[in-house]
């Protein structure tokens, strides 16, 4: 989970477990981030979580969440003291949301396509406001935020091992809105959460995950031998197994 200044976030999947975190750290004062393991095809949901004490704010304990798949803004979550709220998918109308999956990335032998990492930087970030909503007034309407893009990057990039979230099938959920009177600067929000995906293999290439090790070693029997029937003792050899390499 990451956490910073009473607010958190993390991704789960659809039975609510958490996905595994790596290289968890504060950047800042109100920024933190970490890194996930993603497989093509998985969906998610964003849990996102706000334990601000009413006690210890100024102005209500409302904050709202501000989230952002792979650069795009996908929705906004309000979130009420001492709450947890789950975000399943973007919405494409007033009562439906189409649920985040992680997609495979598109290569292209175009010289003209870009070949530069930086699109291929992948991560869901959410920017946290503290608000004060004004819950009677009339809801606003739902703008579709659009993950459905064609991303295509240069077939040297496919070793960088990284894919991005597109959207799978609509789900039901309800999209209520309000207006709001930010207590921060929408420049300057309260807490900035980012959570980076990455293929299991380019998580262990780059360190973040340990890799298994291909040794494996057996101990002797521990069955107790008399001194004169006992067996000639062996060298145990390790056995090697060959790890599979990724291939483009």
């Amino acid at each position: 989970m990451v956490a910073m200044l009473g607010v958190s976030m993390r991704l789960v999947d659809d039975q609510r477990n958490p996905f595994n975190e790596y290289e968890t750290k504060a950047h800042s004062s109100n920024v933190a981030s970490c890194y996930v393991s993603s497989q093509v095809g998985q969906p998610f949901s964003i849990e996102v979580d706000n334990s601000i004490d009413i006690r210890h704010v100024l102005g209500g304990e409302y904050v709202i969440f501000k989230i952002f798949v792979d650069g795009v803004h996908v929705d906004s979550q309000l979130c009420a003291g001492m709450t947890t709220e789950y975000v399943h998918g973007a919405p494409v109308s007033n009562n439906t949301q189409r649920r985040f999956v992680f997609s495979d990335l598109m290569l292209s032998t175009d010289r003209t396509v870009q070949r530069d990492w930086s699109p291929l930087e992948r991560f869901v970030e959410v920017r946290v406001h503290r608000v004060q909503p004004h819950l009677h007034s009339p809801p606003l309407g739902t703008e579709p935020a659009f993950l459905n893009r064609v991303d295509v990057v240069h077939a040297r990039n496919a070793f960088a091992g990284r894919h991005p979230t597109s959207r799978r099938e609509n789900v039901p959920q309800p999209n209520e809105r309000c207006s709001l009177t930010y207590l921060d600067s929408k420049s300057s929000p309260y807490a900035v959460l980012r959570i980076h995906y990455r293929p299991q293999e380019l998580l262990e290439a780059r360190g973040s995950v340990p890799r298994p090790s291909p040794y494996t070693s057996y101990k002797e029997n521990p069955t107790p031998t008399s001194r004169n029937n006992r067996a000639p003792r062996t060298k145990q050899e390790p056995i090697v197994h060959m790890m599979g390499r990724l291939t483009l």
